[in-house]
């Protein structure tokens, strides 16, 4: 029997998405940005995007308790962040 207030964990209750993490994405009203974090098979990689006259984009991923960044002097899709990031997480895993 469950306390009050909590639901028994059953696996079929839960469904898998598509791997492209959580994303706070806003492309209007002036603001310009893509950011949030993307799920891949090493950890979650955190990602944000500009496009402004000095458009960039940051890349950091959290590896054995260090950090590792990567910047782009240009802004990219939300889809292409995922590939970028699925990339630099795997360099660093597999190049450590």
């Amino acid at each position: 029997m469950l306390a009050r207030g909590f639901m028994e964990f059953r696996q079929e209750t839960y469904h898998r998405s598509k791997p492209y993490g959580i994303w706070d994405v806003d492309w209007s009203d002036g603001k310009n940005y893509v950011k949030g974090s993307v799920a891949t098979p090493y950890g979650f990689v955190l990602a944000y995007s500009e496009r402004l006259a000095h458009s960039h984009t940051h890349l950091r991923f959290i590896y054995r308790g260090n950090e590792y960044f990567r910047k782009w002097n240009k802004n990219y899709s939300q889809t292409y962040i995922v590939t970028l990031a699925n990339r630099f997480a795997a360099s660093v895993v597999e190049g450590s």
